[in-house]
């Protein structure tokens, strides 16, 4: 990825049927904590012009560390809204969060920080999501969970397409 050969298999994705091959692989480890999973996905979420296997990597490896993080009698949510241009999908949980001294840099890669181990995770993440030209934030309160949100466009970015997949004004070719 660093060279930037990576290349996107794009394809039509409907974010609803990611997040229940996501909620699949991890609800019996969240319900396994005491806690619960809950998906919500907008009704009026068209399809967006993604690569479904990179998206999926990069909510399987956020809903791991929620399902970390969250306790007894907590919550993981998985949530999908739309904008004029973009989709934010968000995963949260309501576990012990990250200190603000830490949330600058979470998405840094080998920085140690509480939610365990190096970042290289959340590094992969925030970089797969760049691939689509879209961009990852987190939203955290000490002690009260934490919120990834992924902002991706409708369509990915035509320099991280292969040439015969790039779109053209944002509509599939």
């Amino acid at each position: 990825m660093d060279a930037g050969e990576m290349e996107l298999s794009l394809g039509d994705v409907r974010i609803r049927d990611l997040f229940d091959e996501a909620a699949d692989k991890i609800r019996a480890k969240v319900e396994g904590r005491g806690a619960t999973l809950t998906v919500t996905c907008a009704p009026d979420l068209r399809p967006i012009r993604a690569d479904a296997r990179r998206i999926g990597q990069a909510l399987d490896h956020l809903l791991e560390n929620a399902a970390r993080a969250v306790s007894e009698g907590g919550a993981v949510t998985l949530t999908a809204e739309a904008g004029p241009a973009e989709v934010r999908l968000t995963v949260a949980d309501t576990g012990r969060g990250i200190p603000y001294h830490l949330q600058a840099h979470v998405f840094d890669r080998f920085v140690r920080r509480e939610r365990g181990g190096p970042g290289v995770g959340l590094a992969l993440v925030k970089a797969l999501i760049e691939l689509h030209g879209g961009w990852a934030e987190v939203e955290s309160e000490p002690g009260k969970g934490a919120a990834f949100i992924l902002h991706l466009p409708l369509g990915a970015a035509l320099t991280a397409a292969a040439p015969e997949l790039q779109l053209e004004d944002g509509v599939s070719p």
